[in-house]
């Protein structure tokens, strides 16, 4: 894989660097029973460490974003099918990558290292075809391992990453009272958070909540207008195919 990096400053120097790099991914996966599967699999990537990567030249000289994810798991189906749950346990690893400056967000800070660890658990049931109800909650352990920042500078090897909260979850029911309207509400939670590097400003957890109706329509066009015409077609089968008796049907068409 090859990535093409050009810019082009205010005072029209050009600074352009390739970067070429392979990836691959694996993931194997077993089943246990019928309705119970194991899986795994590793990822690598390699990718700008941040959207605004591309604002300075400088950072050029230094190497893409290297990426490291792996992530074990179960998937069961039960209750005849009508239920199904996941359990994930994974970890995403980055180095060399860039966060903006909480005191000068127009610029970036470089860290080493910054790893995620973390447990989801996900739950869908479907008791019959008016009801759908799913829920997951998730625990994300992301810290900065290698990173050192701020003014004066220090270290923050340790420090929560900003605007990433340690616990999140989701509850979401849909109701359908016909075939064609439907009914969902959402409760969303997100817990506390950091909104600085130095995890000194914490945000408070909070939660959401989100109501919505749908309703599908069935268009009807109707081509001729007012002024009908009626078309009679009739079908006959022949008295040797079974259950025809030699009938014939006539349809209005």
């Amino acid at each position: 894989m090859q990535m093409d990096w050009h810019f082009q400053s205010p005072q029209e120097e050009t600074h352009e660097h390739t970067y070429v790099f392979s990836v691959w991914s694996l993931g194997p996966s077993y089943a246990l029973t019928d309705n119970l599967n194991i899986y795994a699999n590793y990822t690598t990537g390699q990718e700008p460490g941040n959207d605004l990567f591309f604002l300075s030249p400088a950072q050029t000289s230094l190497p893409l974003t290297r990426v490291r994810q792996w992530e074990i798991g179960a998937k069961g189906q039960f209750w005849d099918n009508k239920g199904e749950a996941t359990l994930a346990l994974y970890e995403l690893r980055k180095d060399n990558l860039f966060v903006p400056n909480a005191q000068q967000p127009d610029t970036l800070n470089a860290v080493g290292r910054q790893t995620s660890r973390g447990v989801e658990l996900s739950l869908m049931l479907r008791p019959n075809w008016q009801w759908e109800l799913a829920a997951n909650a998730a625990y994300t352990h992301a810290r900065y391992d290698e990173y050192r920042g701020g003014s004066p500078v220090g270290s923050y090897n340790g420090n929560r990453p900003a605007y990433i909260p340690d616990w999140t979850a989701n509850l979401t029911a849909r109701y359908k009272p016909t075939q064609q309207l439907g009914l969902t509400s959402s409760l969303r939670y997100v817990g506390s958070s950091y909104n600085d590097d130095a995890n000194q400003r914490k945000m408070p957890a909070y939660t959401t909540l989100d109501l919505a109706a749908d309703y599908q329509l069935t268009p009807v066009v109707d081509v001729g207008g007012s002024h009908q015409k009626r078309h009679q077609s009739t079908l006959c089968l022949p008295a040797d195919l079974p259950g025809s008796g030699a009938d014939c049907a006539v349809a209005d068409l």
